[in-house]
C-alpha cells in the first residue's frame, strides 16, 4: 500500500515504543512510505523543540531522519500546495499524497480529520487503519 504518514506518527514512534512504533518498522518492510523534503525539515524543527529534545536525542533524530530517507520514497519534485487544511502547515501533506497517489494519509492530527478524504485520499488515524489492515502476529524488528 502507498501510506504518508503525518509527521507527528513519526515523532509519535520515536518517543514511546508501542503501536505506533512497531507499525513504522512494518511499514518501511510491507508498504511503500513517500515523504518530501518539507517533512524532513519539519523533523528536523520539531525534534529541536525542548520538550521533544529532552526526550530524543540529536543523534537518535539523525538515525531516525536517516532511516526515514533510506526506507521511503523521497519525492523530490515540487508539490502543488494549495490552502486546504485548517492549519496551513499540513497542506503539504495533502498535495504530497495526491502527487504519489497514496492510499491513505494517516495522522492524528484532529484538524486533518475534517475533510476524511480529499481528492481520492482517506485520511484516517494509525488505529483505524490498524484496525482496518493489523499489523501480524510475529514482530517486525529494523533490517
Amino acid at each position: 500500500m502507498r501510506l504518508v504518514l503525518d509527521t507527528n506518527l513519526y515523532i509519535r514512534a520515536m518517543l514511546t515504543p508501542g503501536t505506533t512504533h512497531e507499525f513504522l518498522f512494518f511499514a518501511f518492510q510491507k508498504h511503500q512510505l513517500f515523504t518530501h523534503i518539507i517533512q524532513i525539515r519539519e523533523l528536523e524543527r520539531v525534534g529541536n523543540y525542548p520538550r521533544i529534545a529532552r526526550r530524543i536525542s540529536s543523534r537518535t533524530l539523525s538515525f531516525f531522519i536517516q532511516r526515514l530517507i533510506s526506507h521511503a520514497t523521497l519525492w523530490q519534485k515540487n508539490l502543488n500546495i494549495l490552502p486546504v487544511c485548517a492549519d496551513a502547515s499540513d497542506d503539504y501533506l495533502l498535495a504530497l499524497a495526491i502527487a504519489v497517489h497514496t492510499d491513505f494519509l494517516l495522522t492524528e492530527d484532529e484538524r486533518l480529520f475534517t475533510l476524511n478524504s480529499h481528492k481520492g485520499v482517506q485520511i484516517m488515524r494509525l488505529y483505524e487503519f490498524l484496525k482496518k489492515y493489523p499489523l501480524p502476529d510475529e514482530k517486525w524488528t529494523p533490517g
